[in-house]
């Protein structure tokens, strides 16, 4: 049985990495997630830690937040600074459609 769930992992882990490169729904719904401690004023440290907390919580999903956040989180702070409202943060980004 945990031979089972390791390979329905696996498979089911693969299918979201391949969904996340580009606009999903899987995408959109990690970026509006992750996003939620960005409007909280904190240090960036204290920012990306909150991030991988809300990764813990994902279960199957966790590698691929985890991955969502190391290769966004720059990015992400990066037009938040430049005045990009939280909001509407995925769209600017091409996480979500409008």
């Amino acid at each position: 049985m945990v031979y089972f769930k390791s390979i329905l992992s696996f498979v089911f882990i693969g299918f979201l990495v391949s969904a996340s490169e580009s606009t999903s729904v899987v995408t959109c719904m990690l970026c509006q997630v992750l996003s939620e401690p960005l409007e909280k004023e904190m240090t960036p440290t204290a920012t990306v830690n909150a991030m991988f907390k809300k990764c813990d919580k994902m279960g199957l999903m966790e590698p691929v937040c985890e991955q969502f956040v190391s290769e966004n989180v720059k990015d992400m702070f990066q037009r938040v600074r430049q005045g990009t409202p939280t909001d509407s943060l995925c769209q600017t980004m091409r996480f979500c459609e409008i």
